[in-house]
């Protein structure tokens, strides 16, 4: 076994293991003693030292013992069909730790490009949103302007009938009070609508920055959903699309 320690095997192929088995059969010299082990079942490797052995053994022997006329006896026939057995480069190297932090920073950075490209849909469904969401708000601004109009004309004709006279029912004291109300009721309307744009304008707004902020950035959403986003699960695999128009 020493002979062979520092060569490269080669694989027990079934005509190496039967070259063995009938110099062992004919012989019980120093030599069969030696390749006696690769008969064994449990044999997969043999040395270049043994397989050159084994070649000059056989071609020791006479022709009857050695086997048919075609047998392989000499090395390269013994090793057709049998491949080298490579060692194994086992790499075990840890990180240095103070390159521990720069590679975590690689890993997040990497894992946030591909969450990025992971979620371009979805950001595209948010501008659709938008453009929906601004739909919206055209068509409750024609309401407005409608019910401003209602509610103005309403307030004149409150106005001018408590503010007219029995003498003069449709006097310029009718019209003066149905006149402020009206600009009363306008300034009241216009108030109200402009809060309400403005809330909902900071809305989409405030979303829309965080959306840039912090959607696309996977480190961000591990802070807010440290459950459905891990270090462990490469991103987003149990994380619905519907958490992700939420933040």
């Amino acid at each position: 076994a020493a002979r062979g320690e520092r060569e490269m095997p080669f694989e027990l192929t079934p005509t190496l293991r039967g070259a063995a088995g009938r110099y062992c059969a004919a012989c019980s010299d120093e030599d069969s003693a030696a390749l006696r082990r690769y008969t064994r079942q449990d044999a997969r490797e043999i040395s270049l030292t043994d397989v050159q052995l084994l070649s000059r053994a056989l071609r020791r022997l006479p022709r009857p013992e050695a086997g048919a006329s075609d047998a392989a006896v000499w090395v390269h026939e013994l090793l057709q069909g049998a491949a080298p057995v490579l060692p194994e480069f086992k790499r075990d190297r840890t990180p240095h730790p103070e390159l521990e932090p720069r590679l975590q920073q690689l890993r997040a950075a990497a894992e946030n490009r591909e969450y990025a490209a992971m979620v371009s849909d979805v950001c595209c469904e948010e501008g659709d949103g938008r453009d929906a969401a601004e739909m919206n708000t055209y068509r409750s601004q024609l309401a407005v302007g409608a019910n401003l109009l209602v509610s103005m004309g309403t307030m004149f004709a409150v106005g001018y009938w408590a503010g007219g006279t029995e003498e003069e029912p449709h006097g310029p004291r009718a019209a003066m009070c149905g006149l402020a109300c009206c600009i009363v009721t306008m300034v009241v309307e216009m108030t109200l609508f402009v809060i309400g744009a403005s809330r909902v304008d900071a809305k989409q707004d405030e979303r829309a920055r965080k959306a840039r902020r912090g959607q696309s950035d996977l480190t961000r959403l591990r802070e807010f959903y440290p459950r459905e986003v891990g270090p462990s699960k490469r991103g987003t695999s149990q994380f619905s699309r519907t958490r992700l128009k939420q933040f």
